[in-house]
């Protein structure tokens, strides 16, 4: 997991402060091309799992 540097001070522009997060922000997106027909995007919050991909395909994209 990679740090986020922050620079914010007016008196001195050389001070830094390393900020780090747990849960950084992500997101899925699928999108596909059939037939010269754009499909999607679709996105997924949270973690895409085997399971909630299978379900996608069988309920959305081939219902």
């Amino acid at each position: 997991m990679g740090a986020t540097t922050i620079y914010w001070n007016t008196a001195n522009p050389h001070w830094m402060m390393e900020a780090n997060t747990q849960y950084p922000e992500k997101v899925n997106v699928w999108a596909g091309i059939i037939n010269s027909q754009i499909i999607g995007p679709y996105s997924f919050d949270g973690p895409l799992t085997g399971a909630r991909y299978l379900d996608f395909l069988q309920n959305f994209l081939v219902p």
